[in-house]
């Protein structure tokens, strides 16, 4: 059983787990089936784990892919890691080393095209691993993640929706996020605050035209930094530049109303919209 060996691997590594760092181990068997069975691997992948903490996880991939690149902080799990796993599986990595989004896009450089990004995520790294990953979504084979409940439900929500908002926007615009389990909170030791869902990042087979990207995230970001006004509003304060009338004017072009607000466009409509803006 997973809990036991969990609890074992504390009691040989000596440590207590620290929220503040995001461990949450996962003590539910049929979670860590589901993530090896969707991420489908051969000795031919190359696999990035991000959080290697006792390396449950970690151990399953080794069985499974013909390289396994292994981040993890904690200098005490880490020594652990090197002695339990380091001399089992040649094709290990190791990388005593917290990483952050801009780290992270210097090391996918490292990697084949066809990386597989297999992880649990630590909490506080959530949302700069996913938004480095869709950064980087066609040049990935795979992404399988655990992520917190909330965060799949807001790369996976519609406009007019509470969780639609500039990451939705930011993730359909690149990728496609499929829901694959929901994992309550109790399947963690120590018991997190919130529950969490396995999910799965695929690259859309056909990307987007966007020419200018700055101006097209820069429209986004304003449409939801000023939410609760209409379109017309938020543009002139995140172009004013433009002026109320130009506004109108392009608002008309793309065809979309101007009391409408930012929350109820879709991705085709911020798409289209960022091109008559520029």
């Amino acid at each position: 059983m997973l809990r036991e060996e969990v609890i074992k691997r504390l009691r040989d590594v000596g440590v207590h787990p620290d929220k503040k760092l995001g461990q949450h181990f996962l003590v539910d068997d049929s979670a860590l089936a589901t993530i090896i069975r969707e991420a489908d691997l051969s000795e031919n992948d190359t696999v990035l784990e991000i959080g290697a903490g006792l390396g449950t996880l970690t151990e399953a991939l080794c069985h499974r892919a013909g390289r396994v690149v292994a981040y993890e902080p904690d200098e005490r799990m880490c020594s652990f890691l090197r002695q339990r796993l380091g001399a089992r599986f040649e094709g290990l990595e190791l990388r005593e080393r917290y990483i952050n989004r801009y780290e992270l896009d210097e090391i996918y450089a490292e990697f084949p095209k066809d990386l597989k990004i297999v992880s649990n995520l630590p909490y506080s790294i959530t949302s700069e691993v996913v938004v480095s990953a869709i950064g980087q979504i066609t040049r990935l084979a795979d992404v399988v993640v655990m992520l917190q409940q909330e965060v799949v439900k807001r790369l996976t929500a519609h406009p007019d929706n509470k969780n639609y908002g500039s990451l939705t926007v930011y993730a359909q615009t690149f990728a496609y996020a499929e829901e694959l389990m929901f994992v309550p909170r109790e399947a963690f030791m120590p018991v997190p605050n919130v529950d969490s869902q396995i999910a799965r990042l695929h690259a859309l087979s056909h990307q987007p035209k966007i020419a200018d990207t700055h101006r097209y995230f820069r429209l986004v970001q304003g449409a939801f930094h000023h939410r609760r006004k209409t379109i017309s509003n938020a543009l002139l304060r995140t172009f004013p530049e433009l002026g109320r009338s130009e506004i109108l004017r392009r608002l008309a072009h793309a065809g979309i109303l101007p009391d409408r607000r930012g929350d109820t466009l879709s991705r085709d409509e911020f798409i289209t919209l960022a091109g008559i803006l520029g």
